[in-house]
């Protein structure tokens, strides 16, 4: 090999090492196999990188999560461990989306891009900028010295990463825990979409608590900040047992609310929930505008006491006409403005207070969000449901779970971490993640933006109502012998015929224009019973309106196919399977000129039908119960279908929102391996991953998410481990930020001190679940210490070289001559130990302090020092003299010396690649 160079220079070797590197191939596990490195067998140590997102550049953030995270892969994978680090990026939706759009406007080429372009146009500027994002990443990554296997990249957004997405979607809608309802949401006026809890910013702010009556003959005075939305109001609130107890019950129509000629119904309803203490101790419940009175507007309609709900400020900010008038068009603050002077005019406004108010902004667009009613779709995290063994291990693997038993999202969210399944680092955090789970309301996932994956939702509106009767088969001898017949023919029984002759009787020729069957025979032979007498009406047969495939279970009883009604019948159908076959029929029916309809099935096909046009849930409680043998009438004049793929037919329109961001990342550790593919080997041996290192400001956004996902589309946890790291910030403590001019670009860092310099600053002094200071003087001062490495690594060399010998990287443990070489082999012995526990324990900065402390002091300081000077016999009363009268042992401790510098350099390896290769 060459000499070392008289200094080292990072910009001289980083490049071509990370290129030579790649070249090898050994960032790739597979290869590790085929040479030998590792084994099929060995214990595997994954890691999936948190995906950074397309919508600009890495900054020290990101910087100390590879730091951080190639610390972990490369001494795991010098161990010897089946070691994988996949890399990828995250299409970011909403973030890239306005990023885009800003610099559109900015440009001065568009006023309005999304107008102007319109979707598919505006698309392919979005997807142009994430493209030249992403490559940026990737080679800040690659700066980083960040030993990814570039092999198994994966991009949130793309083909595979989409057909994850779509599945998981349908799995979920099809076990009732995706739903579309009509919900309070946060809704941003700027962005125009919707955000969930967790997007939303908390500010403090001044604020006004007004008192006032709706009128002055109105018995209860309340209080709000937001007076404007009283005009809405339906209710008032009061605790049971309270001073307003007496008026529970009564309903007041006040008049003149806000303006004159504005009438309201208010209902005086009780709710253990109303604090006396609080303001007047009633609350004036708007259920259109607080997500906590549309709880109660939801509570008492389920009591049978339907208090209504009234819109009065739209998407665009503005008061609607059920404000009233005199307030329609007006902004928030104008109409806020007009009806406290209202309340001051009538003398209502019994007073006001200055008080400190905590509103939610759009974490995105910065904007107050506005509480309005929307149609949207989320997730249930509430819903009990039947945990099953997963599709691809055949197995549960979560701890203290059992198939077949019922939990909730949420539940399976606090018991794998309650049992020790998945460990938090720090542990303090399993606090605030339990905190968390405890306040977790069903999740909106929808959102009004274009750049994303478009939820698998297809609508098709009939041209017009198409009206359905329905007719269950008579009886049959499997109905006599209670057992499942599914796709098995079995006949009509007598009485079978005689309850289909019974129906015919109130059957007339013009009530229908079509007749269909299901084509087992069953069907077909009622049906023939029922219209056979009608020239005029022809059976036409399709076996999409056949009975449920009960698959392996056929001709069980009752009682053992209830087990699987929920969830599906092995190697037959599950009811949604027969619901996507009736909406396939149904749809194309909906085509022909005529639309009454009479169809002669199965129960299952009842059922399917009671979903499909009354909109009843396909849980137990329908799916439990049997047709009758009765006419069923329907008017259906929209289908809905959920699916992968678009359903066939003309008409169908897919739902314009995409999904936000976090589902498709919290699929993630799953979806980077090809998942739905079963056969994927990656999916059978690299999950659940071994570590999700990751910011503790995401804890909520991403951690928790990929939990639920991952226990529920599995059955296994998604990693074992939850490193957090903390923010870096500015040497003074402060957040980095453009306006505070304090942001230190990490490219800028390893330019000009080198990368080993840069990891090292974000890696030393810095803890699990910390913020860390960085500067610039901190950075330079490791630059120093890669030289200090460098310059020891040199004096070795030439130590060597001066005795006519070159490094050796294969040497044995050398037999100590001094006592200064039985100290520092002590000392280097002590040291490995310390930095392989600590780095087995994850306690990177200890690891790598104890190192530094070793190499400058212990060894260049002290020992390099002492091998200038102390003959290697020291303790031998041997005295070898050269020609000129010297001593030939001076300094002759090569081998320790190089056995020193080799393990030096291993234990380096992870934390400062690239200066321990340039030596090795």
């Amino acid at each position: 090999m060459e000499s070392l160079a008289k200094s080292y220079e990072p910009k001289k070797y980083e490049d071509d090492i990370y290129e030579s590197w790649e070249k090898s191939g050994l960032f790739n596990p597979d290869v590790c196999i085929e040479k030998g490195i590792t084994t099929e067998d060995s214990k595997p140590f994954i890691i999936v990188l948190p995906p950074p997102n397309v919508t600009g550049t890495l900054h020290m953030g990101h910087a100390a999560m590879l730091a951080i995270e190639d610390v972990m892969i490369r001494y795991h994978r010098m161990k010897g461990d089946k070691t994988l680090w996949v890399p990828g990026t995250d299409h970011a939706a909403v973030a890239t989306e306005s990023k885009v759009e800003k610099m559109l406007i900015d440009s001065g080429e568009f006023k309005k891009p999304k107008e102007e372009l319109g979707r598919e146009k505006f698309l392919e500027r979005v997807n142009q900028f994430a493209q030249e994002s992403h490559d940026t990443i990737v080679n800040q990554s690659k700066k980083m010295g960040s030993s990814l296997d570039w092999s198994r990249e994966a991009f949130t957004l793309d083909d595979k990463r989409n057909l994850s997405v779509k599945t998981v979607f349908k799995k979920m809608y099809e076990d009732g825990l995706i739903y579309r309802g009509y919900r309070v949401i946060n809704w941003s006026v700027k962005g125009q979409s919707t955000c969930s809890d967790d997007e939303l910013v908390h500010i403090e702010r001044p604020a006004k608590m007004y008192y006032f009556k709706y009128h002055k003959d109105f018995p209860i005075t309340i209080a709000t900040t937001r007076p404007e939305t009283k005009l809405g109001d339906t209710a008032v609130a009061v605790n049971p047992t309270g001073k307003y107890q007496k008026y529970i019950g009564q309903e007041f129509e006040v008049t003149d609310v806000g303006q004159k000629g504005h009438i309201l119904k208010i209902k005086i309803i009780s709710d253990e929930h109303v604090d006396e203490s609080f303001g007047t101790g009633a609350l004036g419940v708007t259920p259109a505008h607080s997500p906590v009175d549309f709880e109660m507007y939801l509570k008492q309609k389920a009591l049978g006491n339907d208090i209504g709900l009234i819109q009065v400020i739209g998407e665009d900010g503005k008061m609607t006409s059920n404000a009233g008038s005199e307030y329609v068009g007006l902004s928030v603050e104008e109409a806020r403005e007009k009806f406290v002077n209202y309340l001051r005019v009538e003398g209502l406004l019994e007073k006001e207070e200055d008080i400190m108010q905590n509103v939610g902004t759009s974490d995105r667009f910065k904007d107050v969000v506005e509480p309005l009613p929307k149609t949207q779709w989320f997730v249930d995290v509430n819903k009990k449901f039947r945990v099953q063994s997963s599709e691809f291990t055949g197995k549960l693997e979560l701890n203290d779970v059992k198939e077949g038993e019922e939990y909730s999202l949420k539940e399976l969210m606090q018991k794998v971490v309650t049992t020790g399944q998945i460990k938090i680092v720090p542990e303090r955090f399993d606090k605030v993640y339990f905190n968390w789970i405890d306040n977790l309301r069903d999740w909106c996932i929808s959102r009004q933006i274009w750049y994303g994956h478009q939820i698998p939702v297809w609508y098709k509106k009939l041209r017009k109502p198409l009206k359905v009767t329905l007719f269950r088969h008579g009886e049959s001898e499997a109905n006599v012998q209670k057992i499942g017949a599914g796709h098995m023919d079995t006949p009509l029984t007598d009485y079978g015929r005689q309850q289909a002759k019974d129906l015919s009787a109130n059957i007339k020729e013009s009530d229908f224009e079509y007749v269909y069957s299901s084509d087992l025979n069953r069907a077909v032979d009622t049906a023939k019973i029922l219209f056979d007498k009608y020239k005029t009406l022809e059976i036409k047969c399709d076996s999409r309106l056949r009975e449920i495939d009960f698959g392996v279970l056929t001709g069980q009883s009752g009682e053992e196919l209830s087990k699987y009604r929920e969830i599906g019948f092995p190697e037959g159908e599950s009811y949604h399977d027969v619901k996507n076959r009736m909406v396939s029929f149904l749809s194309e029916i909906s085509e022909k000129d005529k639309n009454n309809v009479a169809i002669v099935a199965h129960s299952g096909t009842w059922k399917v039908l009671e979903h499909i046009a009354n909109k009843q849930p396909l849980d137990s409680s329908l799916l439990n119960q049997s047709a009758e043998r009765k006419p069923y009438n329907y008017t259906i004049d929209e289908l809905i279908y959920v699916g992968v793929d678009a359903p066939e037919g003309d008409g169908w329109t897919q739902d314009p929102d995409t999904l936000d961001t976090w589902f498709s990342a919290g699929l993630w550790t799953f979806s980077v391996f090809d998942y739905p593919n079963l056969d994927s080997q990656d999916l059978k041996n690299f999950h659940p991953t071994s570590v999700l290192e990751t910011g503790y400001d995401i804890l909520f956004f991403w951690v928790a998410r990929m939990i639920l996902m991952t226990t529920y589309t599995l059955g296994q946890v998604p990693f074992e481990t939850v490193y957090l790291h903390g923010l870096v910030r500015d040497e003074q403590g402060r957040k980095m930020s453009k306006s505070l001019g304090n942001i230190i670009n990490p490219l800028d860092m390893i330019d000009k001190y080198g990368t080993d310099a840069t990891r090292l600053s974000l890696l030393l002094g810095s803890t699990p679940g910390n913020d860390m200071k960085l500067s610039e003087e901190k950075i330079g001062g490791f630059r120093n210490f890669a030289n200090k490495l460098w310059n020891m690594a040199r004096f070795i060399e030439m130590t060597l070289e001066a005795e006519e010998k070159k490094l050796v990287k294969d040497i044995s443990l050398p037999e100590a001559k001094t006592l200064s070489d039985k100290w520092i082999l002590q000392k280097l012995n002590e040291v490995s130990n310390v930095v392989v526990n600590n780095l087995d324990s994850m306690n990177l900065s200890y690891a790598g302090e104890k190192l530094r402390d070793f190499t400058w002091n212990d060894l260049a300081d002290w020992y390099l020092e002492i091998a200038k000077i102390e003959p290697s016999f020291a303790l031998s009363d041997v005295k070898v003299m050269d020609d000129k009268g010297a001593s030939a042992g001076k300094g002759s401790k090569s081998e320790i010396l190089n056995y020193a510098l080799n393990t030096v350099l291993k234990l380096w390896h992870p934390f400062m690649p690239f200066v321990t290769e340039a030596i090795w």
